[in-house]
């Protein structure tokens, strides 16, 4: 989905992510309540007139800043701005919206940098073993390579197998459903020759 707008509020939340404390970042525009988070990106300020694709849990994608407003946001969006501005101690509302944004960016996180560098570590690791399998059983072709060159393609070899195994994983689902689907039923036993019923009774 894609929109425009300006922007009224600007928000960051510190994270603990896997390799230290991160910083993410949201804002909202004019007339729209919504969250629309840019990760570790701090790419825009209030005022700045925007176009961006987003998805539905309102990650960005793709933002332009097309240029400034010429007029102040509304009172309303400042007056938001201040209340949110406002020390620890503010309301239950204030601090409810917190931590509900704190929890929305964590799990964005988690979906978007977590899982993808866990699916993509597991799948190269696998990807190695079968690389060396083939190497063992000479199924690669180098050609003429020198030892460099063959390097080079010995670590593609890895990371075409690596992309598949993860994009199998991505779709897991949706391929295991397909098998599914489509698997044929298995055929009746033939009936075994030798026995009784062929046996020569008489």
């Amino acid at each position: 989905m894609k929109t425009t707008g300006r922007i009224t509020e600007v928000f960051s939340r510190p994270w603990e992510g896997r390799n230290g404390q991160i910083t993410l970042h949201s804002f909202k525009i004019e007339g729209d309540n919504k969250f629309y988070r840019t990760g570790e990106a701090n790419v825009c300020k209030v005022n700045d007139l925007v176009e961006f694709d987003y998805d539905q849990k309102g990650n960005v994608t793709n933002l332009m800043v097309t240029g400034e407003a010429t007029t102040p946001p509304p009172a309303q969006a400042t007056a938001q701005r201040q209340a949110w501005a406002k020390p620890a101690g503010g309301g239950f509302k204030q601090k409810q919206a917190e931590k509900d944004q704190y929890w929305a960016d964590k799990e964005a996180y988690q979906k978007e940098v977590v899982e993808p560098r866990i699916t993509w570590a597991s799948a190269q690791s696998d990807a190695c073993v079968i690389v060396v399998a083939a190497l063992q059983h000479d199924l690669l072709a180098f050609g003429n390579a020198n030892k460099s060159a063959k390097l080079g393609l010995l670590l593609d070899y890895v990371d075409q197998v690596t992309a598949r195994f993860a994009a199998q994983r991505y779709n897991a689902a949706a391929l295991l459903k397909d098998v599914v689907e489509n698997q044929q039923p298995a055929p009746a036993r033939a009936r075994q020759v030798g026995t009784a019923d062929d046996a020569d009774l008489g």
